[in-house]
C-alpha cells in the first residue's frame, strides 16, 4: 500500500494538484456510505481527471461495493492525511509552467529535499526568467532580473564611464 501511495504522490506537483486530491478524497469519503448512487456519480465525474484516476487506482479491487467500508474509510483517511502533510514550497516563475517544467521542478525537488514537495506556483513575468523560491521562511532569488540588476550594480561606474565617452 505504501508503494501505491508513493506512486500516487509523484503525480501531485502543485498546490492545485494537492487541493484537487484533497477535494476528491473528501468527496469520496462523503459518498462512500451513501446508498443513493452518489458513489457511481463520483466515479463517472472522476474519470475526467488524472488526479482522480490516480486516487481511484489506490483503492483495492471491488472498492465500489466493499464488504467492509470501515477499512476502506480508514485507507482513504490515511491517504488524505498523507496528502495534507506534504510540504509546500512557494516558487515564482516568469511563465505559466507546462508539464515538462513541472516535472523538472519535481525531479529537482526529489534530489534536494528529503520528502515529497508540492509547489505553490506564482507567475510573475517581471522576473524575466529563473525563479524565486521560498521554503520554510528562507527566500532565494534566482531570477534573471535580479542577476541583471546585480551585474548593472557591479559594473555601474564602468557603464557610466563608457556612456560618457560615447
Amino acid at each position: 500500500m505504501e508503494k501505491k501511495i508513493n506512486d500516487f504522490l509523484t503525480i501531485l506537483k502543485t498546490e492545485n494538484d494537492k487541493k484537487e486530491a484533497l477535494f476528491l478524497l473528501d468527496d469520496l469519503l462523503e459518498n462512500l456510505f451513501k446508498t443513493d448512487g452518489s458513489l457511481s456519480v463520483f466515479i463517472k465525474k472522476s474519470s475526467q481527471s488524472p488526479v482522480a484516476k490516480s486516487v481511484i487506482s489506490l483503492l483495492p479491487d471491488g472498492w465500489e461495493n466493499p464488504q467492509d467500508k470501515d477499512d476502506l474509510e480508514k485507507m482513504i483517511i490515511k491517504i488524505k492525511n498523507t496528502v495534507q502533510n506534504l510540504k509546500t514550497v512557494n516558487i515564482t516563475v516568469a511563465v505559466n509552467p507546462n508539464e515538462t517544467m513541472l516535472q523538472s521542478l519535481n525531479d529537482w525537488a526529489s534530489k534536494n529535499f528529503e520528502s515529497k514537495i508540492i509547489f505553490d506556483v506564482t507567475v510573475n513575468p517581471e522576473i524575466i526568467g529563473g525563479a524565486i523560491i521560498v521554503s520554510g521562511g528562507t527566500y532565494h532569488d534566482f531570477s534573471l532580473i535580479k542577476r541583471l540588476k546585480d551585474v548593472m550594480e557591479a559594473g555601474k561606474n564602468e557603464i557610466i564611464a563608457s556612456l560618457k565617452t560615447n
